[in-house]
Parts: C-alpha cells; sequence; structure tokens
C-alpha cells in the first residue's frame, strides 16, 4: 500500500493500534516511509499540529514539531504497551484453560482491583469544563417549586444539593461523604443561600434519608439491585469480547445506567461487574480452541507456555 501512495494523500488508519503493534522503533520507521511519499498520516485520538506547525516560522514553528512528534511517540510507545498486555493475558488465559485451571461453571470469578483509584475516581468526579457544570446543575423550575416546599434554609440547600448530585454523577451521598465543594456553592448562589448550611444538614441523617426518597420519587429513579447487577453482566458480555479496556467498560456501563434511571453504585461495585464479565468473555474465547483437543494435545501445548530451565521464557514467548 505504501508503495502506491502519492503526494498529498492522506492515510487514516482505522485504530492507531493498527501502526503501534510494532515496536516503536519500527512504528517509527513505518511513519516516515509514509511521509517520504509526500503522504500526510492522520491517526484518530492524536492531536494533529502539522497545518499549525506549517503556517509558523522560526523557534515557533520547531517546538510545534517538536511537540507533535512527542504526542505521536507516546501514543505509539502506550497503544504498543497495551497491545503486549492484552497479548500477555490471552497466553496466560490459553494455558490456564489447557491445564483445567480456568474458572468453569459453578466457580467463584476473581475479584480483583478491575479500576485503579485515579480511574475510579474519574468515573464519578464532577465536570470540571464550567460550560457543562453550569448546564448539569441549574435549577430548572420544578426543581426550585421542589426545593422551596421545604422548611429552612439549611433544609431547602440540602435538598437542592442531594437533588443535584443524583442528576450527575447519578449517586447518592453517604451519611458521612461530602460533595464537590463547587457543588453547595454554585446551588446555594441560586438560591441567595449560605453554603456553609450544607455541614449542618448532613448531620441530620433522618432529614437526609427523607429528603432522598422524594427526590428519588419525583425523578422516578430505580435502585440497584442484585438482579439488575446480573442483567447487566449478561448485557455487558458481547462488549467485553471485542474490548477488555477496563474504563471503557466502565464508562459503558454507566451511560448504561443512567440511560435506564438506575442510581450508580459504589464504583468498586461496577469494577467488579467489568472484571467478572471479562473473565467470561475470555473463557467463551478461548474455548473454542481448547475443547476440541484431547488430553494428550492438551498436555503436550500446555508444556510449551512452561519456561525454560534457569529462564522466564518458553517456546511460545
Amino acid at each position: 500500500m505504501i508503495a502506491d501512495l502519492q503526494p498529498g494523500e492522506v492515510v487514516v488508519p482505522e485504530k492507531i493500534d493498527r501502526i503501534s503493534r510494532l515496536p516503536l522503533a519500527e512504528a517509527e520507521q513505518l511513519i516516515a516511509s509514509i511521509r517520504a511519499k509526500g503522504a500526510k498520516l492522520a491517526i484518530p485520538g492524536v492531536v494533529d499540529w502539522s497545518d499549525l506547525a506549517a503556517g509558523a516560522e522560526g523557534v515557533a514553528r520547531i517546538v510545534l514539531e517538536s511537540v507533535q512528534e512527542l504526542l505521536l511517540k507516546l501514543a505509539l510507545q502506550m497503544a504498543h504497551d497495551d497491545y503486549e498486555t492484552r497479548r500477555e493475558r490471552q497466553r496466560q488465559g490459553i494455558q490456564l484453560d489447557l491445564q483445567g485451571r480456568f474458572p468453569r461453571k459453578g466457580i467463584p470469578m476473581p475479584r480483583r482491583d478491575y479500576l485503579t483509584a485515579l480511574q475510579q475516581a474519574a468515573l464519578v468526579s464532577l465536570p470540571e469544563d464550567e460550560g457543562e457544570f453550569i448546564r448539569r446543575y441549574s435549577l430548572t423550575t420544578p426543581d426550585l417549586a421542589l426545593i422551596q416546599q421545604r422548611h429552612g434554609d439549611g433544609k431547602r440547600l440540602g435538598f437542592a444539593i442531594q437533588l443535584c448530585h443524583l442528576r450527575f454523577p447519578w449517586q447518592v451521598l453517604g451519611p458521612r461523604e461530602s460533595p464537590d465543594p463547587r457543588l453547595p456553592n454554585f446551588v446555594a448562589h441560586q438560591l441567595g443561600l449560605d453554603p456553609g448550611g450544607w455541614a449542618e444538614y448532613a448531620q441530620r441523617d433522618e432529614t437526609r434519608r427523607e429528603h432522598l426518597q422524594l427526590i428519588l420519587a419525583a425523578g422516578g429513579y430505580r435502585a440497584f439491585s442484585v438482579a439488575f447487577y446480573r442483567e447487566l453482566a449478561v448485557w455487558l458480555l458481547p462488549l467485553a469480547m471485542q474490548s477488555d479496556q477496563s474504563i471503557g467498560l466502565a464508562q459503558t456501563v454507566l451511560q448504561e445506567l443512567r440511560s435506564r434511571k438506575v442510581i450508580v453504585p459504589p464504583i468498586p461495585v461496577i469494577g467488579r461487574l467489568c472484571a467478572g464479565t471479562v473473565t467470561r468473555a475470555l473463557r467463551q474465547g478461548y474455548r473454542p480452541l481448547t475443547e476440541p483437543l484431547g488430553s494428550i494435545r492438551r498436555k503436550r501445548l500446555a508444556a510449551l507456555f512452561q519456561p525454560k530451565e534457569a529462564t522466564s521464557v518458553s517456546v511460545l514467548t
């Protein structure tokens, strides 16, 4: 394909991993060969400043071109590392299945931290963009009507904050949990109240629970249940067979919960749901490869994954 490229043509790979399956040095050689033909490479997900750099001069152009190359190298290396990680997981899964150690029906799925602490926080953090923040938390006329039915400034403020927090990130504030300070400040400003009133309201568990039930009923929210957990696991399985990207699957689950007006449970629950579903997806993917093999062939194939003596390298690695 590269030999047929013409000057001025644009090469658009479907995904960056079409290039990043190669080690970084080989990926850079491939990109250099495309550019040598006078063609341009446009990779989805990588910021392209080439036109901006072409219009700049002197130091500004050098800086823009250098930053462009750095971004490309980082994207290639990260995608290649992810590709190698997935290959290693597949190798380990096949080996376990051949040895009969892969989880089967009736055996509990492994529980592990599928999402990092940083990823968990990012999934339920309030919007950083000011415009989106205002859009999500601006009180409507029906909102104000509900809020004004509460007696006392503290109760109005607390009710409004719970209402907004359920709106996004669709989670209930726990008894000892405080919202992002930006939320009380923004809500209090709309109501003409003191944001400090939240601290006193937060101590009234009975009032908070009572207000929460009113908000759930008014908004038509549904509770997250064991039955829904199982239903969601079945729904997620086809997606997990296509990708085991933790943050992507978790974001998809949250979008589905919100579309069904289901309250988002603690994020570790979402992590366990994704981890268990990915495990089942891997098992289904490996089964057609290993089940037709007899016991002798299984043992022979499993032996190929065993590290060589005094090394960590096997015949297939």
